[in-house]
């Protein structure tokens, strides 16, 4: 399986067709193509954008079936334009022809856009037109675009365009959120009091994981780490459940600063952190800030594919990547203790790890680099405010040869995993 990931990361995602001027990227849905209950004609037009439309007749077709549907496509935050192309011979007819809308399954408000044409909204019989309507997207999620046949007129269409137009600055983001109440979270008004009141004797772990994902989580053996640790407590919660409206009923990442404050460290694996939302990264920021402990593990959607750059998280790290395209192999697989920092997390006895794909970052001058892969910094430390951050940039990716394995299968690993924890959190653990 990971053979096909690794092949994955030179495949541009579908939904970017390329640049268009006055946008960031645009699609272009094909009405032929997306018919997905196939009950619409299909019409050969040379004014067509390929030559091919499809059209609906109350002779031949029924009310209130979708002429248009395309699949679900993963669409970042940010404002788009839908570009609806239809043309019917009912023009000035007050009856709805048809519904379009675009929307997000799973998240609120479902429908971000819609609207119902009549023949009344058309110029001229039987040429097309083109109809604009403009949408913001919150949240990363599943995106997908209908048309709905009413039956009171014929209608025909060529195509729809998705084009976004700008994306939304962090604050931005977060601005909208808050001021949301699918998404409020209360902001206590003394966070120092809130972390002290909310230490005891146990050392608590929550794991934020990538469960259903691509199987990375089982290979970071996070909870033969925390067994290693006396007084350790360990906690595993999925966050790529989009939360809309659930956000604050705690179905999975904390819902509330009270519940988040009780860990002492955050584990991280495969951290797509726009799967958070601006409120989830924001919350994870001040809690590092307060004294929490971080450790943010490598692997296909972790750093650069995380969505990790130019967000209140990515203050966080102690190092940056500038690309998605961030992940590269590398050209000499032995991992080693960079010099300085020989004392931080030291390698059991006879253990030589290895490690086969490694995001390429950039170190903050403040941050230490403690270990090397191939002469790219592969854990870095650094203090946040009164909490403290590892990252691990080595990932689970790549087949070793035989009668080698990658340095999180080996027995030695949940020791060494430990030790990152136990440095990350214990500095905010009440003694």
């Amino acid at each position: 399986m990971r053979a096909f990931i690794v092949s994955m990361l030179l495949i541009v995602p579908p939904q970017i067709s390329g640049f268009v001027a006055g946008s960031l990227f645009a699609q272009v849905y094909e009405a032929e193509q997306h018919d997905q209950l196939g009950i619409s004609q299909r019409i050969a037009d040379p004014a067509a954008s390929e030559g091919v439309a499809v059209r609906c007749s109350p002779e031949m077709h029924p009310p209130r079936q979708y002429i248009f549907a395309t699949g679900y496509y993963e669409t970042s935050p940010g404002r788009y334009r839908a570009t609806w192309r239809l043309k019917t011979s009912m023009v000035g007819a007050d009856k709805p022809l048809i519904d379009v809308d675009c929307t997000q399954p799973g998240q609120e408000p479902y429908r971000m856009a819609a609207a119902v044409f009549k023949g009344a909204d058309f110029k001229k019989a039987d040429e097309w037109q083109e109809f604009q309507m403009k949408f913001d997207r919150l949240e990363l999620g599943r995106a997908q675009y209908r048309a709905l046949y009413l039956g009171n007129g014929d209608i025909a269409m060529d195509c729809l365009k998705i084009e976004k137009l700008s994306d939304f600055t962090e604050e931005e983001l977060y601005q909208r959120m808050t001021s949301n109440t699918l998404y409020a979270v209360t902001l206590p008004g003394d966070l120092a009091q809130l972390w002290q009141k909310q230490r005891d004797s146990t050392f608590h772990v929550l794991e934020l994981k990538n469960a259903g994902g691509l199987g990375f989580e089982s290979s970071w053996s996070v909870p033969a780490a925390v067994r290693c640790l006396p007084r350790y407590e360990l906690t595993s919660h999925s966050w790529t459940q989009v939360w809309h409206h659930a956000f604050n009923r705690g179905a999975y990442f904390p819902d509330s600063y009270e519940t988040l404050f009780k860990y002492d460290a955050v584990i991280m694996t495969c951290g797509d952190v726009g799967r958070l939302l601006a409120i989830g990264r924001d919350m994870l920021r001040r809690y590092v800030q307060e004294g929490g402990g971080l450790v943010m593990l490598g692997g296909y959607y972790s750093y650069g594919k995380g969505h990790v750059r130019n967000t209140r998280f990515g203050e966080l790290l102690p190092v940056q990547a500038d690309s998605q395209w961030d992940l590269a192999q590398t050209p000499d697989t032995d991992i080693d203790n960079a010099r300085l920092w020989f004392g931080l997390f030291p390698f059991p006895k006879g253990w030589k790890p290895s490690a086969y794909w490694i995001h390429r970052v950039k170190v903050r001058p403040e941050a230490r680099v403690v270990w090397t892969c191939g002469g790219q910094p592969a854990v870095c430390v650094w203090n946040c405010g009164k909490g403290r951050v590892v990252t691990i940039t080595l990932t689970p990716l790549g087949a070793p040869p035989a009668g080698a394995s990658l340095f999180c299968q080996t027995p030695e690993w949940p020791s060494v995993l430990a030790q990152m924890l136990q440095w990350a959190g214990e500095n905010g653990m009440a003694k």
